[in-house]
């Protein structure tokens, strides 16, 4: 990451925690930034938000998902809109609360990419809309079969009836 656009990402994450309590800060989004990879200062700067649940990464055109921040909380992760391909999603095994994953517009390939997912115990929905990947005809069922706790699927629950957009559906799971 370029010097300045780290220096960009410190200061709007200072700007927050000015305005905000850490304690107040549940969810961060992050839009239009030219990150490519976080680096080890803004991780320790975002494990600082110790009550974060959603982390939001949009046209950031991250590449790699190294130095992502250990928040326990942290429940929902959307990475759409980036550059993001291969064995990415394994990193995100760390995250025991994970309940939703979003990679929306990436260059995820191979199913294989896809079922890393499989090791994060309560994942429940995941959108891959727009990756190479979406167009292979075994996805869904070697996902659903792969990943057992996995109920949505682009938005599709797993018995196939498509979720109108008007729906409003909350999966939450109780912190433990």
């Amino acid at each position: 990451m370029d010097y300045s656009v780290e220096q960009k990402f410190l200061n709007c994450l200072r700007e927050i925690r000015e305005h905000y309590k850490l304690n107040d800060i549940e969810e961060l989004e992050i839009v239009n930034m030219e990150l490519v990879q976080l680096t080890e200062r803004c991780k320790q700067e975002l494990e600082k938000l110790v009550y974060l649940q959603g982390l939001i990464f949009t046209q950031c055109q991250l590449k790699s998902l190294d130095n992502l921040p250990f928040v326990d909380s942290l429940n929902r992760i959307y990475f759409d809109h980036n550059q993001l391909s291969g064995k990415e999603l394994g990193k995100l095994s760390k995250y025991p609360n994970l309940i939703a994953v979003s990679v929306i517009d990436n260059k995820f390939e191979s199913i294989e990419d896809i079922k890393q997912l499989a090791l994060c115990p309560h994942l429940c929905q995941i959108n891959l809309y727009k990756n190479p990947v979406s167009d292979q005809p075994k996805l869904r069922n070697e996902l659903f079969e792969c990943i057992p706790t996995l109920i949505f699927l682009d938005n599709i629950p797993k018995n196939g009836d498509e979720i109108g957009l008007n729906a409003a559906i909350k999966i939450s799971k109780p912190m433990t």
